[in-house]
């Protein structure tokens, strides 16, 4: 097996192939049980919310069949971006092709100036949590789930080396990194607590704070 990574601008697949692979590749999502909406899309929902997005993909060069993907949301102004459905064919998992996509993303990131990458996965998808970590995201955020379901983790991987003129970057590179994560980790852990009940239901707190938020942005 020989593959290639490759974005979909130099080298045109359809939504159709790209949907196909989305649907096998969290296939295991659903066998595990995981209630997670996107799991539900149809095929013009996910055209909808792939639309321009940069889609890197992995071909088998053999077969000249599609085999991964990785699609990324750019958010230009803050320079960060959003990896998500992150997809590997089942036959061919554990041969680093997930990794290889990542690495190839982060580098078109970086020589455009990207400062990191933000990512979210369920707490009960463990394959996927270690992937992350492996791959040097750092846990810094937790999000309540609906019972019978856990919440969700919330990740980061730093792009932009250490640099003295961006603060930022002191406290997401060594040796300050693993402090930070904890410490936004454990604000987001607490937060998320003090809004909900345990069924994952928000509280009043939540529920108040969530109406004088839609007020603020109604007024605005």
């Amino acid at each position: 097996m020989n593959i290639i990574i490759t974005s979909r601008h130099k080298h045109p697949v359809t939504d159709e192939a790209l949907y196909a692979l989305f649907q096998q590749s969290f296939q295991k999502w659903h066998d595990n049980g995981i209630d997670a909406s996107f799991l539900h899309h149809h095929l013009d929902k996910f055209k909808r919310i792939t639309g321009n997005d940069p889609i890197f993909i992995a071909i088998d060069t053999d077969s000249n069949e599609l085999v991964g993907m990785i699609c990324i949301r750019l958010y230009k102004k803050k320079k960060y971006a959003f990896d998500y459905f992150v997809a590997v064919l089942p036959v061919v998992r554990h041969h680093g092709i997930a990794t290889s996509l990542l690495r190839h993303a982060c580098d078109c990131l970086r020589t455009h100036g990207y400062k990191y990458m933000k990512d979210t996965t369920s707490a009960q998808a463990s394959w996927s949590v270690g992937w992350h970590l492996k791959n040097g995201y750092r846990i810094k955020g937790y999000s309540m789930g609906r019972a019978p379901y856990s919440g969700s983790y919330q990740f980061r991987l730093q792009l932009a080396p250490f640099s003295w003129r961006h603060p930022s970057t002191w406290l997401w590179n060594a040796p300050l990194a693993p402090i930070t994560a904890r410490l936004c980790y454990l604000a987001s852990y607490t937060f998320a607590h003090l809004v909900h009940h345990r069924n994952g239901e928000l509280n009043w707190i939540g529920r108040l704070g969530k109406k004088l938020m839609f007020d603020v942005r109604w007024m605005m």
